[in-house]
């Protein structure tokens, strides 16, 4: 919030007009107040079904020397997260009007009799909440500005984007709230109402910023550096750089250019270098301010997504005797492990250049995974190509290998390599039986004696 020093000769009275700039960025629970001069103040309900006020609407209300009124404008008049000017003023004869982006809106009395406002040169000028810290107004302001003349139509609608001096004559108070030093919004009227901030994040000062997106239509990535201010498109081979188009946000009055050619987001068309710069120039209000981005437009992708290489390495798990290699046949990765502990392993992968890794659906950003666990479970890898349009999955499985220790009774028969499908396995004692194949998978199991067993729909190569 910001707030005024009380001046006796800052007096909103017979005939007056306050102005601003706001952009209300979330709903608020109770009512955001923006203007508040003790007996005038404005706010908004955001809430349906009130029984006074319409949703999204503006509300002034003005408190007299006997009762008060307030007069409320259409739903849907204030949007959230965009940039509008308000202007209210009061004629001598305390005619009211409420101009937003310089149109007069239909403003309907909702309780009371309109009249003259109570003397209010005692009452600082309050702007985002008030004293109590319970009317929070959620959002920007900028601009404000108190006349003690009623401003005409034309008055306001051709001035809402200029920058005043500060000496306009009945110019009571003006906080240019983007120009804040610090914790203080000098006024630049001649009874120097400077305000100082309360309650308020040091973001509340920061320079407005004009670009709030920039995308490039069929990009296949973009990845933007606060650092050095970039944007980096990413493209398919065939992408047309004779017939760019930009879709972008930016922030109150501003233009976008591109080889000194003002942008209409998602319709202008550009012959544009893998390289160049945008350039966002503010107008009106935000004439002074500019800001320039590199844009940086990359073709010729890698389009491969393989895993080249998955193993695990001694020098980042300390249980393992050696390193443990594993198998690349398709999208099926197979290692074998002896009697190591398989919950806790750290992976070294190599794939197609430039390409992304992702492992259970975390990215990872290096060359080695996190510590995993491959104990009885697959782990599943996406290998995601340069130009992100191929995606390879790959399920890693580490299995141990059999010893002597392994089989839990004494092994009956071991039987040549390969055994054919369906083949019936005649054993030369019976017994509950345990089938394996070559790299120690369970197979089979029987649960009871047995003499014989059929392989049918097994893999080929088993082992017993």
């Amino acid at each position: 919030m910001l707030i005024t020093k009380t001046n006796p000769l800052f007096e909103l009275g017979n005939g007056f007009t306050f102005e601003t700039w706001i952009n209300q960025k979330t709903p608020a629970p109770s009512f955001g107040r923006f203007f508040d001069k003790g007996s005038i103040v404005a706010f908004i309900n955001n809430n349906a079904g009130h029984s006074l006020y319409k949703e999204n609407s503006l509300i002034i209300s003005v408190t007299k020397d006997s009762g008060s009124f307030a007069l409320n404008t259409e739903t849907n008049t204030i949007k959230l997260n965009e940039w509008m000017h308000i202007a209210v003023t009061a004629s001598k004869t305390n005619q009211y009007k409420v101009y937003i982006n310089g149109v007069e809106v239909p403003a309907r009395l909702v309780s009371g009799t309109v009249g003259a406002p109570k003397a209010n040169n005692t009452s600082p000028l309050l702007i985002g909440n008030n004293l109590a810290l319970t009317r929070g107004f959620n959002g920007n302001i900028d601009e404000v500005r108190v006349w003690n003349t009623e401003r005409s139509a034309a008055d306001i609608i051709n001035n809402q984007n200029t920058k005043f001096v500060g000496n306009e004559a009945g110019l009571l108070c003006y906080l240019p709230i983007a120009e804040t030093e610090e914790v203080f919004t000098y006024d630049k009227s001649a009874l120097d109402n400077t305000a100082i901030a309360i309650n308020t994040g040091t973001n509340f000062f920061e320079t407005p910023k004009l670009l709030r997106n920039f995308n490039l239509v069929g990009q296949l990535k973009n990845v933007y550096n606060e650092a050095d201010k970039s944007f980096t498109f990413h493209v398919s081979d065939t992408f047309d750089l004779t017939k760019a188009v930009f879709d972008f946000t930016t922030n109150m009055f501003s233009n976008a250019l591109i080889n000194n050619v003002v942008q209409v987001s998602g319709v202008t068309e550009n012959n544009v270098a893998t390289e160049f710069v945008l350039t966002i120039q503010g107008t009106g209000l935000n004439a002074e301010l500019s800001e320039n981005y590199r844009i940086k437009i990359n073709k010729g992708l890698n389009t491969e997504s393989k895993l080249i290489s998955y193993k695990f390495l001694t020098t980042d798990n300390n249980d393992l005797g050696q390193n443990l290699e594993t198998a690349i046949n398709g999208v099926n990765v197979v290692g074998r492990a002896g009697n190591v502990n398989l919950s806790n392993l750290i992976a070294t992968f190599e794939t197609s250049p430039k390409a992304t890794v992702f492992v259970d659906g975390v990215k990872q950003l290096n060359n080695k995974t996190v510590a995993l666990s491959y104990e009885g479970q697959s782990v599943i890898v996406c290998v995601v190509a340069e130009n992100t349009l191929s995606k390879t999955y790959y399920e890693i499985n580490i299995e141990r290998t059999l010893s002597n220790d392994s089989f839990e009774n004494e092994i009956m028969a071991v039987y040549p390599n390969p055994v054919t499908e369906g083949e019936m396995i005649s054993l030369s004692k019976e017994g509950e039986v345990v089938l394996y194949d070559l790299i120690g998978k369970k197979v089979i199991e029987s649960k009871e004696k047995i003499n014989k067993i059929n392989s049918s729909g097994l893999k080929p190569v088993l082992i017993c």
